[in-house]
C-alpha cells in the first residue's frame, strides 16, 4: 500500500482520483499534483454559473457531448480525449459531495488538487516529469500508450510519456491495475 513520499502515476487524471479519495477517508494524506489542473476544472465550474450540483452536472454533461462531438468531427481526437479526462475528473470528485451545493465542489477540488503537500503523491505522467520518489506506481498501465494516438507525432509523444513512467522510481517500481 501507498505511504507518504509514494508517487502513483496514470497517462490520464480521472483514473487517479477515486484511489486519491480513498487514500484521504482511510485517514491518509493524499494529493493530486497540479494546482493549475484544479483551478482549471474550478474555472470550468464557474463557466455555468449555478450553485447547484444538479443543475452544474446537466449542464455540464449537455456541453460534453457537443464539445467532444465537435472536437473529433474536426480530427482533433486527443483534445475530445481530454475534455474527456476532466469532465470524468469532475463527475468523480462530484460524487464525493455530501450537499448540492457547487461550493463544496470548488472546496474539494481546492483541497485535492496541491503541489505543496506531503503526501501519497498522485499525477498524470505529463507532471511527473523531472521528479522523482523512492517508491513509484503506475496506474493502468494499458492507457500507455494512449489508445487514440494515431498520428506519428503522437507515437513519439507518447513514447516519451513511457519513459517519464519508468524512470520516475529511485528504488522500487510498481505496475498496478488498480489500488
Amino acid at each position: 500500500m501507498p505511504a507518504d513520499g509514494d508517487m502513483i502515476l496514470c497517462r490520464t487524471n480521472a483514473p487517479l482520483i477515486s484511489p486519491a479519495f480513498k487514500m484521504i477517508r482511510s485517514g491518509k494524506r493524499a494529493c493530486v499534483r497540479g494546482r493549475d489542473i484544479g483551478a482549471s476544472l474550478i474555472n470550468m465550474i464557474d463557466r455555468f454559473d449555478t450553485e447547484s450540483i444538479n443543475s452544474f452536472a446537466a449542464n455540464l454533461n449537455e456541453y460534453f457531448h457537443r464539445e467532444y462531438e465537435r472536437m473529433v468531427d474536426k480530427g482533433k481526437e486527443l483534445q475530445a480525449e481530454m475534455l474527456k479526462d476532466q469532465v470524468e475528473t469532475i463527475e468523480l470528485v462530484m460524487s464525493e459531495c455530501t450537499s448540492d451545493a457547487v461550493s463544496e465542489l470548488r472546496n474539494k477540488f481546492s483541497m485535492l488538487f496541491s503541489d505543496e503537500r506531503e503526501a501519497v503523491t498522485f499525477s498524470s505522467i505529463h507532471r511527473a516529469k523531472g521528479l522523482e520518489a523512492e517508491r513509484v506506481f503506475i496506474l493502468r498501465p494499458e492507457l500507455m500508450p494512449h489508445p487514440k494516438a494515431k498520428k506519428e507525432w503522437e507515437a513519439v509523444q507518447e513514447s516519451n510519456c513511457i519513459y517519464v513512467a519508468y524512470t520516475r522510481s529511485k528504488q522500487s517500481l510498481f505496475i498496478v491495475s488498480h489500488l
